[in-house]
């Protein structure tokens, strides 16, 4: 009978990519790109990841400070933080909320990372050193606290407001909610864009090309982790 081993961390080379739906030969499969925490969730909220592929994968799941909201603790627990997943196998991963420092007048943003650990097999006969390669996928955790939960986040998103700037576009964002651009562009020329705006924050989008203003389209990402309806409106 063949035996699997885990392969020690020592010789395994981790790589980050972004997320769509599945990760490394499609095999990890999650069922959403985002994680919204809200207040009221008492038991926690529930994430699913399977695994579509062929073969025994470890996964290491655990949540961490986001670089774009920093935080001197993490207040979350996940269970299980380690799982062997074998083929076609699902995991429920618990997130529990297990503080109340956060603000309670915004949401605060974590980051949820997935760390897909390849087995090995040990009586493979080839003499030729083989790489196992972890995969790593992150995904936004968003904590809504009770004092907004109700409302409704893709809605407001829409308050945003820009300012034509000499060089520049600002966005503000005067909401208790993450902005998350998935595209601007002004008079058609895609613009360079912080990705997340954060709740009452202001950002500067530099202009590659000097212009007065115009036409402006942008799209967010709403709580489902999807494009939002274009908005188009003129700036000056």
């Amino acid at each position: 009978m063949n035996t699997i081993k885990y392969t020690p961390l020592s010789v395994i080379f981790f790589v980050a990519f972004s997320l769509q739906a599945a990760s490394f030969e499609n095999s990890l499969l999650l069922n959403a790109t985002r994680v919204i925490y809200k207040a009221s969730d008492k038991k926690g909220v529930v994430f699913s990841v399977t695994n579509n592929g062929s073969l025994p994968y470890l996964l290491q799941a655990r949540i961490r400070e986001n670089s774009q909201d920093p935080k001197k603790d993490i207040p979350f627990i996940i269970t299980p933080p380690l799982k062997r997943l074998a083929p076609q196998e699902s995991v429920r991963l618990r997130i529990i909320y297990a503080g109340d420092t956060l603000p309670r007048d915004r949401e605060s943003v974590f980051s949820l990372v997935l760390k897909q650990i390849p087995a090995q097999d040990l009586n493979h006969t080839s003499k030729i050193t083989t790489v196992s390669v972890a995969t790593q996928n992150t995904l936004k955790l968003f904590y809504r606290p009770a004092e907004i939960e109700e409302r409704n986040a893709d809605k407001e998103r829409e308050n945003v407001v820009f300012k034509k700037e000499p060089d520049s576009l600002a966005v503000s964002n005067p909401t208790p909610f993450w902005v998350t651009f998935e595209s601007v562009s002004l008079n058609k020329h895609n613009i360079d864009i912080d990705n997340m705006i954060p709740p009452f924050g202001r950002s500067v989008m530099p202009l590659k090309e000097k212009t007065e203003g115009g036409s402006l389209e942008w799209t967010t990402i709403n709580d489902n982790g999807y494009p939002s309806e274009p908005k188009v409106e003129r700036v000056k």
